[in-house]
């Protein structure tokens, strides 16, 4: 069989000598298969702070026709700049593989670095003691600004702030809004897209245009995150806004409550909670529903001990474990008082002198609204103040999205969303693990570690994939392929052929290791 390219079309025509008709011409087209493309895509779980995060994009062509021009197209991670791999033009990325032939593959490259950003610590002042009201169910409207961290989550196709709301958040930095992790869950447990919701800062009225609406980059959700017949636990994400908001009187910040600051959320403490949800259970309406609240609303609810929460979920349920140490309890066991259907993702809030409002809970969940003898159930704040203040904010992650495509008008789609989390590796005691990734230019190696120095030839010309440095325990080691030291500090350089250091990135190194190469 001979192959034929697929952009051709072959015609066969013969004459049929049809009685009574005369001669006919027909014609047979006969056309070849069709390109088809493949592309999947991988990245790592973690890289140490200072170095970039590098994806590979695997290229696929599963037929015999050579595929002309191939490119691959991805959205450029939020807070991250392009370093190598492509180009970028208003926030997409096209990386060039070429023609690829039938029955081939190829792998190609994106490397971005990452641009971290610092969320308020505990214990930084915010704005001044807000004034409760009557005091959401059993409370009553809130002063205009009292709270400024407070924002809205809304579906971002509905222009109607009432009707786009559907869970509350708290602005803890200029870009991050800290919230329930079911508010950015589907209801197929996968993360919402970040298209699908925006989020409103300083406003007050949810039906009016005060503040702004600001699009979303990112949504972090806890990776535990878990969802039962009974509970949520981890409930807890962070969503990345597509640029810093302007702090004002009406927009401002507020630290998450810190373990060393757990005592502010002991049993009895009065804590508030803000929201704009429903105004009673909807269930004292199953005809009609609940009213929702346009203005923000507030209450004070007590802190509840996890033991008395826990016995109350427990027997209902008739399983222990509903309440984790995770969670958090607060209302009163007549009822009256609590955050309902709307205010999830919203603050529970306790007050130190010191530093003014801190976030001790989250809105999670609970039996109804304020029903007599099931309090309100918040994810702790303290219990994941590491996460929030360390991975959390230092997760970066792809849209999920990617395509391939030729000149020829073929193309596929993948989706995979991959988070990389920057943090100091984690390995066993002096065994540690980096990553350098190389400029076009290098065409050399230095590596440095105390008195011992070496000079690493890697390749002649340019360096087309990362130089993967593994250092681990070992007794000894032979040049140039690695080399022993103890207790000493190591750094890696590349150059280029002009001996401009290019890239660098250095750690302690705590016993006797190897320092090997791969090109």
């Amino acid at each position: 069989d001979l192959a034929v390219p697929a952009v051709l079309t072959n015609t066969v025509q013969h004459a049929i000598d049809v009685p009574g008709f005369g001669v006919g011409e027909t014609q047979l087209a006969l056309e070849a298969p069709d390109v088809i493309l493949d592309v999947s895509m991988t990245g790592p779980a973690t890289v140490r702070p200072g170095e970039p995060i590098s994806y590979t994009f695997t290229v696929t062509n599963s037929s015999t026709g050579t595929a002309p021009g191939v490119v691959v197209t991805t959205d450029l991670p939020a807070a991250t700049t392009l370093l190598r791999g492509g180009i970028v033009n208003d926030g997409i990325v096209t990386i060039n593989v070429g023609d690829l032939p039938g029955n081939s593959s190829q792998r190609v490259q994106m490397a971005v670095m990452p641009v971290p950003e610092v969320v308020q610590s505990a214990g930084a002042p915010n704005q001044a003691q807000a004034p409760l009201g009557p005091t959401i169910v059993g409370g009553g409207e809130a002063e205009p600004g009292a709270w400024p961290w407070q924002v809205a989550l809304m579906h971002a196709p509905i222009a109607d702030g009432f009707l786009a709301q559907f869970c509350g958040g708290t602005l803890i930095a200029p870009t991050w809004v800290l919230t329930a992790g079911h508010c950015v869950t589907e209801r197929d447990g996968s993360i919402a897209a970040i298209d699908s919701l925006d989020v409103a800062v300083g406003r007050h009225t949810l039906s009016t245009d005060e503040g702004e609406r600001i699009a979303v980059s990112q949504i972090v959700r806890h990776p535990n995150y878990r969802e039962t017949a009974y509970h949520v636990d981890f409930d807890v994400a962070l969503i990345r806004l597509a640029k810093p908001v302007a702090l004002s009187d009406t927009v401002g910040l507020i630290a998450p409550l810190a373990p060393v600051q757990a005592e502010l959320a002991r049993p009895h403490i009065a804590a508030a909670v803000i929201g704009w949800g429903a105004q009673y259970d909807p269930a004292d309406d199953p005809i009609f529903g609940p009213e929702y609240a346009d203005a923000l609303r507030e209450t004070t609810v007590p802190i509840i001990s996890n033991e008395t929460c826990a016995a109350v979920y427990d027997a209902y349920y008739e399983i222990p474990g509903v309440i984790t140490d995770n969670m958090l309890c607060a209302g009163f066991r007549e009822g009256g008082k609590d955050a309902c259907y709307g205010d999830s993702g919203g603050p529970l809030m306790v007050w130190d002198d010191a530093s003014g409002w801190l976030q001790a809970g989250i809105v999670s969940g609970g039996l109804g609204c304020a029903q007599p003898n099931f309090y309100g159930v918040y994810t702790r704040v303290t219990a994941f103040h590491e996460w929030i203040t360390g991975d959390g904010r230092n997760t970066y992650s792809t849209s999920g999205h990617f395509e391939v495509h030729d000149t020829a008008g073929h193309s596929a789609t993948g989706f995979h969303l991959i988070s990389t989390v920057v943090r100091e590796a984690s390995a066993p005691l002096g065994q540690s693990f980096s990553t350098l990734v190389m400029p076009d230019s290098a065409s050399s190696l230095h590596a440095t570690m105390g008195t011992l120095d070496i000079q690493m030839s890697i390749m002649t010309g340019t360096v087309s994939q990362p130089i993967s440095l593994t250092v681990r325990s070992a007794d000894s080691a032979s040049l140039p392929n690695g080399f022993a030291a103890l207790g000493v500090p190591f750094m890696v350089e590349a150059y280029d052929l002009s001996g401009t250091a290019l890239a660098a990135l250095s750690f302690d190194v705590a016993i006797a290791t190897t320092i090997s190469y791969a090109a």
